[in-house]
């Protein structure tokens, strides 16, 4: 005795199963990808261009999980430095430890860790955030002009990006940096 399956049962064991295949739902396919895209955000990071890292940052576009904490979320981004495409763009990134110039002892690249190692958050009044490390990313901010430059615009032009961000200080566990050492 030939059994008949109906397009409905198919669909009934599709979904009972977690299946639900795309050739014959194409609409499902692309609820999710919607559905991904709310939530996520779209945010702009800038990075400077390997041959003027001291003056100049260009801006990327990412998406990152949706979160209340925006700014926060994208200074973590920009600490993962550039991806390749960026790279092949000709821009680079001064969190890593490649990166680093410094001639100080307690700074060594054997010693010292990347950037995010350090960040312990931002927080933002009165038109001013307050980017917060842990004491070792001195080595990072108190070092050569060019590279200190390397290190803090990006992450100026980033925060400043925000209506409510009108200036941006740095702060090595909580005590803001007032006088710079390089």
């Amino acid at each position: 005795m030939k059994t008949r399956v109906s397009r409905k049962s198919l669909l009934l064991f599709a979904l009972a199963y977690g299946i639900l295949p795309a050739v014959f739902y194409p609409a499902a396919v692309n609820a999710q990808t919607t559905h991904s895209r709310r939530s996520s955000t779209k945010i702009k990071l800038y990075f400077p261009p390997r041959k003027d890292w001291d003056y100049n940052v260009v801006a990327v576009t990412r998406r990152i999980p949706k979160t209340r904490r925006v700014a926060d979320a994208e200074l973590r981004e920009l600490f993962k430095g550039v991806n390749d495409d960026e790279r092949k763009r000709g821009l680079f990134s001064a969190y890593s430890l490649e990166s680093m110039i410094t001639g100080r002892e307690e700074c060594s690249r054997k010693i010292i860790k990347p950037l995010l190692a350090y960040y312990s958050g931002v927080s933002i009044r009165n038109g001013v955030a307050t980017v917060n490390f842990h004491k070792p990313a001195g080595c990072y901010l108190e070092t050569t002009p060019a590279m200190a430059n390397a290190v803090m615009m990006p992450l100026d032009s980033t925060l400043k990006q925000f209506k409510s961000i009108k200036e941006v200080q740095y702060a090595l566990d909580g005590e803001v940096i007032t006088e710079w050492d390089a």
